[in-house]
């Protein structure tokens, strides 16, 4: 009897047993069947990916650099170096690079004004170069080979003769002070004079002096053109050629023939034109001093023109 009564008791307590392990889950039904009976929790959905690329702008941190400082210090210096063009360019210009370049650094404000700085140097750098070339351009030009020629000044047509002939032995001698020279011609001559003159290519001014006397049929004629600078060249050949050749295409005619000479101290070119509109000769020296340009010519009709009044006429020519 013993032995079954142990038997139920061990059958009792499998069954305990299995009912404690059964429990458990019995609570977490009841749990369940509880937070089923409540609302569930709203469900937050995750982020949405960020697209590829910089969405948000987003502008990475300056870097600490020196280019704004030197770029502004450039500025300044350009502000003094412009009087030398060129190295005011070569700062500016550096300037400008390292202000450019500094623009994206924690120092934006200094490259910008280093970029102005830079930019007016450079302006004013190159506004003095070009100021500087028109000046030495000037300064170059000034010669008279380049400068009008007074002999613009000369007539084409042999003029209104007077109404008597002139003998040589009356001729009378001539003098301008203001042209400084001395002459013997038929009769008073008539003075034109024009001043201020432009200078082609310049901003200064010559006077133009031309003395014109006539008989029947020949003119002769002295043109002084001063100029407001000394005439300095050493090799004043070219300077007389242009001045006769400055003749031949105002219609005087060709050249017949030409030769260098002197003039007391001064080199002279004496000439012989012929032809032209009206087929007249003309036939003088052209004549360079230090500051005036003199061109002594004899006029007259191919046909009608006397050689003895002209070495009169010429050898009587005196500069003063």
């Amino acid at each position: 009897m013993w032995s079954i009564g142990i038997f139920l008791t061990y059958l009792n307590y499998i069954f305990m047993d299995e009912v404690n392990n059964q429990s458990p889950a019995s609570g977490e039904r009841a749990q369940n069947s509880t937070s089923l009976s409540q609302p569930p929790e709203p469900i937050t959905p995750p982020p949405a990916p960020l697209p590829p690329g910089n969405p948000n702008n987003l502008v990475p941190p300056a870097l600490p650099s020196s280019k704004p400082l030197t770029a502004l210090i450039l500025g300044v210096i350009a502000l003094i170096a412009w009087i030398y063009p060129y190295g005011g360019m070569v700062i500016a210009g550096l300037g400008l690079y390292l202000g450019i370049k500094g623009k994206n650094t924690t120092k934006k404000r200094l490259a910008v004004t280093g970029i102005i700085l830079c930019s007016i140097g450079l302006v004013l750098s190159l506004v003095n170069l070009t100021l500087y070339y028109l000046y030495v351009n000037i300064t170059d030009n000034q010669s008279i080979a380049d400068l009008p020629n007074p002999n613009a000044s000369l007539p084409n047509s042999a003029g209104t003769a007077s109404s008597t002939s002139i003998n040589v032995s009356s001729w009378q001698e001539f003098t301008s002070t203001s042209s400084g020279f001395s002459i013997l011609v038929p009769n008073v001559p008539q003075k034109q004079t024009q001043s201020n003159v432009p200078i082609a290519g310049t901003k200064m001014t010559y006077t133009v002096d031309t003395y014109t006397a006539l008989d029947l049929v020949t003119a002769y004629l002295i043109t002084v053109g001063t100029y407001p600078v000394k005439i300095s060249s050493e090799d004043p050949k070219p300077i007389l050629e242009s001045a006769v050749n400055e003749m031949v295409k105002e219609g005087a005619g060709k050249i017949v023939s030409s030769s260098f000479g002197d003039f007391g101290t001064y080199k002279s070119l004496a000439f012989v034109l012929s032809g032209g509109n009206v087929n007249l000769t003309f036939k003088g020296k052209a004549i360079l001093t230090a500051q005036k340009l003199y061109i002594v010519i004899m006029r007259a009709p191919a046909s009608k023109f006397n050689d003895s009044y002209y070495q009169k006429y010429i050898g009587s020519l005196k500069i003063l």
